[in-house]
């Protein structure tokens, strides 16, 4: 079974290597970094999401007003604090483990729960 995940990124190159590796995973991914898209897809809350700080801020959402599926991949330290402290799931960015714990996040929250190699 797949699931949706939308890869709400400004950085094409990093959203492309996160839709690879969730895709890998048997993930169906959408790659966006447009408001409206992440608007849409927390509005008919299609799945999981993963989302810099970025696209979150310019769609006018804070960590609070987050749904609890969204899952945040931010190089800004004090983001992922306040994400983790908010109780969404947290990763930073430029660490390949983040990567597969974000991986292995993005799937708990679709609510299938994997080993991640």
């Amino acid at each position: 079974m797949s699931c949706k995940v939308l890869v709400a990124e400004d950085n094409l190159r990093l959203a492309e290597l996160l839709a690879e590796v969730l895709y890998r995973g048997g993930a169906e991914v959408t790659i966006s970094d447009e408001p409206a898209v992440l608007k849409r897809w927390i509005a008919k809350a299609t799945g999981p999401i993963v989302l810099d700080g970025s696209v979150m801020r310019q769609a006018g959402y804070t960590v609070k007003s987050l749904p609890c599926w969204a899952v945040i991949f931010s190089g800004d330290d004090d983001l992922v604090a306040e994400a983790r402290q908010a109780g969404l799931r947290a990763f930073l960015k430029g660490d390949y483990s983040s990567v597969k714990e974000l991986e292995r996040a993005v799937f708990e929250q679709a609510g299938e729960r994997r080993a991640v190699s």
